[in-house]
């Protein structure tokens, strides 16, 4: 995954306790990439209010890119950014 992660796209990011968080991917840092998330709204990802940054490693980046389309940001592939979540965790909490 390490590799398909480039500036200005956008990732989910793995939060146990919440799913996942998409998130436009600002800078890479090495290991470290600055992301600026949007909020889950009714299915939907929008812009919130306030930015949203955050520093995340980019282990936490389980798939994509995705793409997002429309004024109130919507994912063809959340489906399938479900299922990678679910392998991801079932994964990542066996080591």
């Amino acid at each position: 995954m390490q590799r398909a992660v480039q500036e200005y796209l956008y990732f989910p990011v793995f939060y146990e306790d919440d799913l996942f968080y998409n998130g436009k991917v600002k800078k890479i840092e090495g290991e470290e990439i600055l992301m600026k998330f949007l909020e889950k709204r009714a299915g939907n990802f929008r812009w919130p209010r306030r930015d949203q940054e955050e520093k995340v490693n980019i282990k936490f980046i389980f798939y994509g890119p995705v793409q997002l389309y429309g004024n109130d940001k919507f994912t063809k592939d959340v489906d399938q950014i479900i299922v990678a979540y679910q392998f991801y965790k079932k994964n990542s909490l066996a080591i």
